[in-house]
């Protein structure tokens, strides 16, 4: 026989076994490529994927403009004597934020001064709990109460425009 070793390994034809592997065999590894390439082409890249829109986080950067202009009409169209702003705004979550709301008098003295978090529902920012604290150098009885439900009131209006 013509390139057979002694050993049983033969250069030239395959042997009984090689054969067998290869009849056997041959359809697994190209099943197994074709998988792989369908996998990778599939596959979305990172580039092919749009990003997403951060829909809140412009709603609320849109809510802090808004809000002081909003706030300093009163419903008899009258404006408000003390000065608002927004001394922070924070998102706690996804779908959740805190704002810090501060009423400052003529002399740009801090009058009241509230903390209020809002959630991100159906498109809009909607407040669900405050807290509010008047200077102790100015006594009102509900005063607290008042100026934070007129600020609650105001951020949810400022939302809805």
């Amino acid at each position: 026989m013509i390139g057979n070793c002694e050993n049983g390994w033969s250069f030239g034809q395959p042997t009984f076994n090689q054969r067998w592997i290869m009849n056997h065999c041959r359809g697994w590894i190209v099943l197994l490529a074709l998988t792989g390439v369908l996998v990778f082409l599939i596959s979305p890249s990172q580039s092919a994927q749009p990003e997403k829109v951060d829909v809140a986080g412009k709603k609320l950067a849109a809510l802090v403009t808004k809000f002081p202009k909003v706030y300093e009409k009163n419903p008899d169209g009258s404006r408000r004597s003390l000065k608002t702003k927004i001394e922070m705004a924070r998102r706690i979550s996804p779908e959740e934020a805190k704002i810090i709301v501060v009423l400052q008098g003529d002399d740009d003295r801090e009058f009241f001064h509230c903390f209020i978090f809002m959630r991100f529902y159906e498109g809009h920012w909607t407040t669900i709990r405050g807290d509010g604290l008047i200077e102790s150098s100015v006594l009102f009885k509900n005063g607290s109460k008042n100026y934070l439900h007129q600020i609650m009131r105001a951020i949810d209006k400022a939302s809805s425009e």
